[in-house]
Formats: C-alpha cells, structure tokens, sequence
C-alpha cells in the first residue's frame, strides 16, 4: 500500500469518527501477487453519497512530469476494468491524484470524478495534464499527514 493510500484510507476513517451521524468506513482489500485489484480504496457507507470506489495515482513534479498519462500512470486494461466495476457495484467512483512538487514544498491532492476519466480514456485522449487536474478536480486540504475529507464531499 502506497503512503498516498493509507492517508487517504486513514483520513475517510478520522472524517466518519468525527461524523458520527454518517456511517462509513475507508479500507484496501488485500492484494495479492495472483490477482488484480481493482481499486486502491474502497468506502462502505449506508450514505450513498459515501459509497465510493477510488484509484490513487502519484506524479512527482520534481522528475519533471507535467501530466498523468493513461498509458504510463494505469495498467493496460485498468480504466476498462475499473468502469465495468463501478457500474457493477454501484459506486461512485473517483481518481484520487497526488501531485508531489518536491523537497520542502506540500503535496496537492485532487479527486476526480471517474467519469471524467472514462470519457477521456474512450476518446483516445492521451491522459490530463497537471493544470487540467487543478481545473477539473476538487483539492483535498492536506493537514499534517492526513487530508481533510470533508473540504472535498
């Protein structure tokens, strides 16, 4: 599990506890070497709008990425897998980025809504640069080690 991931898992948790009128819970299946995950996070909650399935991809600035390409960032297949999954399960699914800006500078964090992703991914675009997750993606306050989940639902 990446650091991305468990900080966001941790985080949805901290937001239900300090929330005791919205059920939920943030947690990562297990993964194993002989099947795929098929998201990072998954979040259970009787508040639909909680039901949540997320992907987390990190870009480091600091070795010059200026874009989350489909290509490079997702496995060959993921994005399919991914749709088919939260249509399935009915979840709202979301692509969590991190933007790491380098040494003695904060990360960034957006959420993107999925369908964001798939409507990109189904017209051959290449991926969305660094401005484009700004524009279409909703910041994640970062505090200390965690992000504050209600700054984004």
């Amino acid at each position: 599990m990446s650091e991305f991931e468990r900080s966001l898992v941790h985080s949805f948790n901290k937001f239900f506890k300090g929330e005791p009128q919205i059920r939920g819970i943030a947690y990562r299946r297990k993964q194993s070497r002989f099947t795929q995950q098929v998201l990072d996070v998954l979040v259970d909650s009787h508040d639909l709008k909680f039901y949540l399935g997320i992907e987390c991809k990190s870009i480091s600035m600091k070795k010059g990425a200026n874009k989350l390409y489909f290509s490079q960032h997702f496995s060959n297949g993921q994005i399919e897998r991914t749709t088919l999954f939260l249509n399935k399960s009915g979840r709202k699914g979301y692509l969590a980025v991190e933007i790491k800006r380098g040494r003695g500078k904060s990360k960034k964090a957006y959420m993107i809504n999925w369908g964001i992703i798939e409507n990109r991914y189904s017209k051959n675009q290449k991926g969305l640069s660094i401005k484009e997750i700004k524009f279409v993606g909703k910041e994640i306050d970062r505090i200390s080690d965690w992000y504050d989940i209600s700054s984004c639902f």
